[in-house]
C-alpha cells in the first residue's frame, strides 16, 4: 500500500515523463480529465468534438463494435481479444488501451503515434514509440498523436506552433 504522498510523487514524476516525451518531438501536451475517459475524450478533440462535454457511449460502440468485428474475423491487431472484452469496452469509465486506438485508426482512417513515457515493465504498450496506421494508407492521412504515461493515463499532443500541413515523421 503506497500513501497518498507517494502516489502524488509518482504521479508528477509521471506528468514530467510526458512533458518530456511531448517536447522532445516538438509537441505541447495535451491533457484532459483521468476518469477512465481519457482515451475517448482525446479521440472526440481530435475529432473536433468537446472533450468534456461530449458523451461517449456512441465512441465506445464505435469502438467495441470495430474490435468485435476485428476480433470474429481473427484479425491479428485484436491481440487476442475476446468478444466479452469487446463489449466490456462499453462501459463508461473503462479504460482505452493499445488494441483501442488501433480500432480508432481503422475507423477514422488515422495515423496515430502512440509513445510510451513511462516504465511499463514489458506491458503491451512497449515499445516506447509505435505507429498504428489504416490499412492501405499512402501516409498522407492524419496524425493523431497519444502519450501514455506508463501508469493509467492517455494525454495527447499538437505541434508547438501552428504548422500548415503539420506531418510526423516515422522514424525508420
Amino acid at each position: 500500500f503506497r500513501s497518498a504522498e507517494e502516489l502524488m510523487v509518482e504521479q508528477a514524476r509521471r506528468l514530467t515523463a510526458v512533458r518530456r516525451a511531448a517536447q522532445g518531438k516538438g509537441l505541447e501536451l495535451v491533457t484532459v480529465k483521468a476518469d477512465g475517459n481519457c482515451l475517448l475524450r482525446l479521440i472526440a478533440r481530435y475529432l473536433g468534438h468537446d472533450s468534456e462535454t461530449t458523451q461517449f457511449p456512441e465512441l465506445r460502440e464505435q469502438l467495441a463494435a470495430r474490435l468485435r468485428d476485428g476480433v470474429s474475423d481473427k484479425e491479428a491487431w485484436t491481440l487476442g481479444y475476446s468478444l466479452e472484452e469487446a463489449v466490456d469496452f462499453q462501459t463508461d469509465g473503462r479504460f482505452g488501451e493499445l488494441v483501442h486506438l488501433q480500432a480508432a485508426a481503422l475507423q477514422f482512417g488515422v495515423r496515430i503515434l502512440v509513445i510510451n513515457a513511462g516504465d511499463s515493465g514489458g506491458s503491451m504498450f512497449d515499445p516506447v514509440e509505435r505507429w498504428l496506421e489504416p490499412a492501405g494508407t499512402d501516409g498522407s492521412a492524419s496524425v493523431w498523436v497519444f502519450i501514455h504515461d506508463g501508469g493509467n493515463h492517455w494525454y495527447g499532443a499538437q505541434p508547438l506552433a501552428p504548422t500548415e500541413g503539420f506531418k510526423l515523421q516515422r522514424a525508420e
